[in-house]
C-alpha cells in the first residue's frame, strides 16, 4: 500500500481500537482480495451504493480529497472532515481546474492539513494541523552506538524528484565522498541512471540496496549509518521519512522547503530544495557531529503516535456529530 493508503488503515484501525463502527470506501477495484483488516472495506461502489453508505454513517473521514467521492457526503448533508496530504496543484506548481474546484469544496469541509507547510499552502484561515502518525513499535529498537563510523543512507523511491542525483553530485564535491560509504535503499525507474552516474563521478562506495519492505531489515540497515540524506527536489508536505531516520538514530539531513523541518524538528541539518552546494555543506556537518540523543528522540516522536493522531480526529468529529444533532 501507498502513504495515504497505510495512514488511512492506521487511523481505521484506531477508530476500531476505541470502540467506534468503521466502513473503509476505496474508489478503487479490490485486485487483491486475501486482506485481513478489521473494519469493512467496500471497494470501488456505484454511486448509488455510496448514497447509501454515507447516510449509513454519522461522520466521514476522507483521507485527502476526492473528488470521485468527497460530493457524497456533502449531497446528504452528512458531517466529513478531510484531510488534505498533498499539495493541490499539479507538478510544475500550477492549480488545474480540478484543483480549483477541489479547493472550492474544501471550503465547505471540516478541513486538517498534515503540516502547517499544506495548512499555509490551502490558503484558509484557522485550518487545524495533524501530523501523520509513525508506526514506531514495527520497528526493532535501536540501541545507542556512537562508534558509527561516518556513513549515509537514502530511503526512498528512485524518482528525480527525491533527489539522489542531487545526492551522487554533492558527494563529489566532499573531500572524502567518493570513499565514503553510502546505501540506496529504493527503487524505481530512475535506478539505471543512478548507477551510471556513480560510475562516471567515481563514488567508488556508493551501494543500491534496492527496495526492502521487511521493517526491521530496513531498520537495521539504516542504524548502520550516522546520516540519513533526504535531498527531495520537491517540498514534501510532510516526511515520515524522517522520523525514520531519528528512530534509527540517524542524522537526518534535509531540504528545507516544504514539511520535512516540521517532521524532524531541531534534529535535522537543512539545505535549500536543489542546490547541490548546499547539500554538500550540509553532508559534511551532519557527518561531524555525534549522533541524536536517544531520550530526546523518544520525546520527539511521542508528537506522531497512531493513538494521538487518532484522539485528535475523534475530538473534531465529536464535536461535528454534536453540533449536527442540536
Amino acid at each position: 500500500m501507498g502513504g495515504i493508503e497505510v495512514a488511512s488503515a492506521t487511523l481505521a484501525e484506531q477508530y476500531v481500537e476505541k470502540g467506534h463502527d468503521v466502513t473503509v470506501i476505496s474508489s478503487t477495484p479490490n485486485v487483491s482480495p486475501k486482506h485481513n483488516f478489521p473494519f469493512e472495506v467496500v471497494w470501488h461502489p456505484s454511486p448509488l451504493e455510496l448514497v447509501r453508505l454515507v447516510l449509513g454513517h454519522d461522520v466521514v473521514h476522507q483521507y485527502n480529497p476526492s473528488l470521485r467521492t468527497l460530493w457524497a457526503p456533502m449531497v446528504c448533508q452528512r458531517p466529513v472532515v478531510c484531510t488534505v496530504a498533498t499539495w493541490v496543484r499539479d507538478s510544475s506548481g500550477r492549480r488545474r481546474l480540478r484543483d480549483s474546484v477541489k479547493l472550492r469544496a474544501l471550503s465547505r469541509c471540516n478541513t486538517v492539513a498534515i503540516s502547517n507547510a499544506v495548512a499555509d499552502h490551502l490558503g484558509q484561515n484557522d485550518i487545524p494541523v495533524i501530523y501523520p502518525s509513525f508506526r514506531a513499535g514495527q520497528f526493532p529498537n535501536v540501541p545507542s552506538s556512537p562508534e558509527r563510523s561516518p556513513s549515509i543512507v537514502f530511503v526512498g523511491r528512485l524518482v528525480a524528484d527525491k533527489g539522489v542525483s542531487d545526492l551522487l553530485s554533492a558527494l563529489s564535491l566532499l573531500p572524502e565522498g567518493r570513499s565514503i560509504p553510502v546505501s540506496i535503499i529504493g527503487d524505481g525507474p530512475e535506478a539505471e541512471a543512478l548507477k551510471g552516474q556513480t560510475l562516471h563521478l567515481g563514488l567508488e562506495n556508493v551501494s543500491f540496496l534496492g527496495a526492502i519492505h521487511e521493517p526491521h531489515r530496513l531498520m537495521s540497515i539504516m542504524a548502520q549509518h550516522s546520516v540519513m540524506a533526504i535531498p527531495s527536489k520537491w517540498n514534501e508536505p510532510f516526511g515520515i521519512v524522517g522520523l525514520e531516520a531519528l528512530r534509527a538514530g540517524c542524522v537526518p539531513v534535509i531540504s528545507s522547503e516544504g514539511g520535512l523541518s516540521e517532521a524532524v524538528g531541531d534534529f535535522g541539518i537543512p539545505f535549500s530544495n536543489g542546490s547541490i552546494e548546499q547539500l554538500c555543506t550540509s553532508l559534511e556537518a551532519a557527518l561531524s557531529v555525534p549522533p541524536p540523543d536517544p531520550a530526546a528522540i523518544a520525546l520527539h516522536l511521542e508528537q506522531f503516535t497512531p493513538e494521538r493522531e487518532a484522539n485528535a480526529y475523534l475530538n473534531i468529529m465529536a464535536a461535528l456529530i454534536g453540533r449536527n444533532e442540536s
